[in-house]
């Protein structure tokens, strides 16, 4: 009887082994090994960590876009890849593959600066707050912007124009541009040009033309087509012209910088025709 009870005893305890075996498998394969990772921008890269959500398990990476596996990098401690990277990440643990966790790292993009007025002067200042950012701006008749110079210190604006803008910080791409009006507070413009001197031939086909503005410092552009001129599309004057008789002369004053004025209205000549 003794014996028998004893052969029982193991049967059971044996019964028990199993039974807390197949426990133990099953609540080991609901647990969730899937790993967490996180990373942190270093320079021109990321550093990334991996953390495990089962001690025993083993964590696996790629950086070249392919699914991990046992023959992978194995995960040892923080590391850094480079921006564009794309990481792909499983943990092992009994036979078990994780989810594949994938991160693709971005490149940064640079902060927008900022655009300032100083109507005293005229002028624009441009700010970043990474002090280490390069600015690079253009000035424009209109908010598309134009060509683009790297930015040293404030800028003339002149009234009516376009000031656009954007940053590049080390290793970043560049940022959004920042594109400003420069409405003057002061509608003040120069004085108009003048024909001061005419030289006609009576005998000829040809007339000589003298301009002249009042504002010291002020620069005439002048058009013989009968377009309005100005500082881009204009002829800029330097003395004494010959030209033809029967066309139509525009002039357009553009004061100095310092005077803080707008171009003056056009001025419209017409030299009558020579008569054969």
């Amino acid at each position: 009887m003794i014996k028998y009870n004893s052969l029982l005893l193991v049967l059971l305890l044996f019964v028990l082994f199993l039974t807390c075996c197949s426990f133990e498998d099953s609540l080991l394969s609901s647990v969730d090994i899937d790993p967490e990772v996180t990373t942190k921008l270093v320079g021109n890269g990321y550093e990334v960590s991996i953390t495990k959500k089962v001690k025993t398990s083993s964590i696996y990476y790629t950086v070249d876009g392919t699914t991990p596996n046992k023959a992978s990098f194995e995960y040892a401690g923080p590391f850094r890849i480079d921006f564009g990277t794309t990481l792909k990440v499983i943990a092992i643990l009994d036979g078990r593959t994780s989810s594949v966790i994938t991160k693709t790292m971005p490149t940064p993009v640079s902060e927008a600066p900022s655009i300032e007025f100083d109507e005293s002067t005229w002028t624009a200042t441009i700010s970043c707050s990474n002090p280490t950012a390069s600015i690079y701006y253009s000035i424009s008749n209109s908010s598309s912007g134009g060509s683009f110079v790297e930015y040293d210190g404030p800028v003339y604006v002149p009234a009516g124009k376009y000031i656009t803008a954007y940053a590049v910080e080390p290793y970043y791409s560049k940022s959004a541009k920042v594109v400003k009006a420069h409405v003057a507070s002061s509608s003040a413009k120069t004085s108009k040009p003048e024909v001061s001197k005419t030289i006609i031939a009576s005998n000829d086909d040809i007339a000589y033309i003298w301009l002249s503005c009042s504002g010291s410092g002020d620069v005439i552009y002048y058009t013989t087509d009968g377009t309005d001129p100005s500082k881009k599309s204009g002829i800029k004057y330097s003395g004494p012209f010959r030209t033809k008789r029967g066309i139509t002369i525009k002039a357009i004053a553009v004061p100095k910088e310092s005077e803080m004025k707008n171009p003056s209205e056009i001025m419209t000549y017409v030299i009558s025709p020579y008569t054969y």
